[in-house]
């Protein structure tokens, strides 16, 4: 169930905040469409693959085979790519809202200068290389875990390891390696008031 939770928020979070902040094309309207649509694609895949019925609703005969081969409990690969897919579609058709967007480059910081280009180049390049290792973390090892299985620690199979209490280690690591990356960069640049 952790696994399904991180799936449903995953595809529900990811793309809008990842397009959010490096898209500029992104819109309010196309956020919210896609974060809906990753959502709801991802529990819908959990629900047919794992449950035949859903007695209490009187609904039978959902289930079906896992597309590619993916389990269940790496669901989110689906809905974050449909989610990707709306919010870029949907952003492209909506006009984007002045003040999101006076305030997405204050963040950005559009203002003049090479100084604040080089921050937000080097921030961006911290958080792809995060997202990009969160991402293998919390997808590639489920699409594995039967082949590393395999390997033990602490007397248990590194999928459950992992699933237990190794992944969470390895989020808590990232969150602290960004923090303490951003604060260097935040010195160097001297915004650390900002």
């Amino acid at each position: 169930m952790v696994a399904w939770a991180f799936s449903i928020a995953g595809s529900a979070f990811f793309p809008a905040l990842v397009l959010g902040i490096f898209w500029r094309r992104a819109t309010r309207t196309g956020a919210l469409v896609g974060m809906l649509v990753g959502m709801f694609l991802t529990i819908y895949y959990i629900v047919r693959v794992e449950f035949g019925s859903i007695p209490w609703l009187g609904i039978s005969g959902l289930s079906m085979e896992p597309w590619f081969q993916v389990q269940s409990t790496s669901a989110g690969v689906f809905g974050i790519s449909a989610g990707f897919l709306t919010t870029i579609v949907v952003s492209l058709v909506t006009k984007p809202y002045l003040a999101a967007e006076k305030f997405l480059n204050a963040i950005r910081g559009d203002r003049s200068g090479l100084k604040s280009v080089t921050y937000w180049r080097k921030t961006q390049y911290l958080t792809i290389s995060l997202l990009a290792f969160w991402f293998v973390i919390t997808f590639v090892m489920n699409w594995h875990a039967r082949s590393l299985n395999e390997i033990v620690i602490f007397g248990f199979p590194l999928a459950f390891f992992m699933g237990a209490q190794g992944i969470l280690v390895i989020y808590l690591a990232i969150i602290w390696f960004y923090n303490h990356r951003m604060r260097k960069l935040d010195a160097q640049f001297g915004i650390e008031n900002e």
